[in-house]
């Protein structure tokens, strides 16, 4: 697997197909980075927390037509 690279891209590219992984599928982990800054009440602060969640993803080929 490798992350395609580019701004504002948010996308991944296999290599090979899942059809030999256990379940036919890739586990795919995707990881939210936050820090948040508040105030209010007379006071403020800063959060920092990470939104995690992980999805089976079935991974096949695809065939491609080149038209000239």
């Amino acid at each position: 697997m490798r992350a395609l690279e580019g701004l504002d891209i948010c996308s991944m590219g296999w290599e090979r197909t899942s059809t030999a992984q256990p379940g036919g599928t890739y586990d795919l982990t995707v990881t939210s980075s936050w820090q948040v800054e508040w105030s209010g009440g007379g006071e403020a602060g800063t959060m920092a927390f990470d939104l995690v969640n992980t999805r089976p993803v079935a991974v096949i080929d695809r065939k491609v037509n080149l038209v000239p």
